[in-house]
């Protein structure tokens, strides 16, 4: 199910944010694969036209930082941001809404576990 796709314009006057996911891992998960799917209203710079990422990489025990250049057009979309950690067979998903920008402009911080 695929949303309808912004306007160029829409895009360029996108709000840049950078979104940092935590990811507590109490072992080590070599090849896991990471799957980041965006709500409608969002994308990851780069990837303008593409609402769900995945690769493979091999996830370090302990915490883990992953940085989201998030692009959002008109404020805030509605829904979340989901991030699914596929290894062996086992699978952990986690959700969040987008936060609003910071007047730091660091990003935001989420912590999961």
């Amino acid at each position: 199910m695929n949303a309808p796709v912004p306007a160029l314009a829409d895009w360029e006057a996108a709000t840049p944010r950078t979104v940092h996911i935590v990811l507590d891992s109490p072992r080590q998960l070599p090849g896991a694969t990471i799957r980041v799917r965006l709500p409608a209203g969002a994308t990851l710079e780069g990837y303008r036209d593409i609402d769900t990422l995945q690769w493979q990489a091999d996830i370090p025990a302990g915490g883990n930082r992953l940085s989201l250049p998030v692009l959002v057009t008109g404020g805030t979309p509605e829904g979340i941001i989901r991030v699914e950690i596929e290894h062996e067979g086992a699978r952990k998903a986690l959700e969040f809404s987008i936060p609003p920008p910071s007047k730091d402009d660091g990003g935001a911080s989420i912590t999961t576990t």
